[in-house]
């Protein structure tokens, strides 16, 4: 009898001491963030299993809400996007994501401090190295609903294009909940030492967490969608279109899903100076220029027919 007590003990110690280094189906993550002049939330979805290249992925797609201030100060929705498609495999101890048709280690939960490994060999900003690297500057455990998971603290090494920083743990991703740029689930523009005159940077903090088997968490206990619901906002029209390639270096095309009678578009720059504007009539694709502007962060606003539609970040650059 005392035998098996110890093997039930040792069967239970093993269970919950033994964590599960990515996603299961139904993971949703939110993540709050602000800029200058407005705030906001990033939402990301696993919808479903694909195959590439021989691994069982994956398949996350995100949303981007951005809300501003109107000319009467009230809080509106002023942005309204969908993320790049991101997908994801396990092996072993490490999560790999996809980047311009290529894998590369996202996360390696049993790497140790100083450990690097390559997230991208893209250069979106024609500045910086074109590899961009992570740096392992911490790790450790944490517990989370009774789970012991790891947890590995990385920067971005010097000069990279791409990048992410802060806690990330095993099955969740970034968990860090106080505003910090750069802290984000996958891969995004980093500062390095040439763009720092350059670039306005999203400051970022996890808020939700939740998937089939595990109980949300939300540590803020604030609505994982707040200034939605506080809003009353109950759909969010979106009209479709697209900007590409973005970053641009001589021109890109802008592409809608129907064709409008008037097309309004306006660059605005960091500083709310309209750097170029035109109108357009009966069309549903529209080639930008960018002769004249320099290299840097902007903003593209549409009107449609008459009617402000959204606001697209767009980057220039050599």
């Amino acid at each position: 009898m005392k035998k098996l007590i110890l093997i039930v003990c040792l069967a239970f110690f093993s269970y919950n001491s033994i964590s599960q280094v990515w996603i299961e189906p139904g993971a949703e993550w939110h993540y709050d963030y602000w800029t200058v002049g407005s705030v906001g939330f990033i939402k990301y979805e696993y919808v479903k299993d694909t195959l590439i290249e021989g691994h069982s992925c994956q398949k996350i797609i995100g949303e981007s809400y951005e809300f501003c201030h109107n000319q009467y100060n009230e809080i509106v929705l002023c942005y309204h996007d969908f993320l790049p498609t991101q997908f994801t495999y396990v092996s072993g101890d490490t999560v790999f994501y996809r980047n311009n048709g290529e894998f590369f280690v996202l996360y390696n939960f049993g790497a140790s401090i100083g450990d690097k490994w390559v997230i991208a060999n893209t250069n979106p900003f024609g500045e910086c190295d074109d590899t961009s690297r992570i740096e392992v500057v911490d790790t450790g455990r944490m517990t989370l609903n009774t789970v012991s998971y790891r947890f590995i603290k990385v920067q971005p090494t010097s000069n990279s294009p791409l990048g992410f920083k802060g806690t990330y743990v095993e099955r969740f991703g970034n968990i860090d909940t106080t505003f910090f740029n750069f802290q984000y689930l996958f891969p995004g523009g980093f500062q390095c030492d040439s763009l720092t005159p350059l670039v306005e940077w999203n400051f970022f903090k996890f808020k939700c967490f939740k998937d089939t088997s595990f109980v949300l968490y939300n540590p803020s206990t604030e609505d994982c969608e707040y200034y939605l619901t506080h809003l009353g906002i109950e759909d969010v029209k979106s009209y479709n279109f697209s900007v590409n390639p973005n970053p641009f270096s001589t021109s890109t095309q802008i592409s809608f899903d129907k064709t409008y009678q008037t097309l309004d578009l306006s660059l605005i720059d960091l500083q709310g100076k309209i750097i170029q504007q035109k109108s357009y009539h009966d069309c549903n694709k529209i080639t930008l220029d960018r002769a004249g502007i320099a290299n840097g962060f902007y903003f593209l606003r549409v009107n449609l027919d008459g009617k402000f539609v959204e606001t697209k970040k767009v980057v220039v650059a050599d």
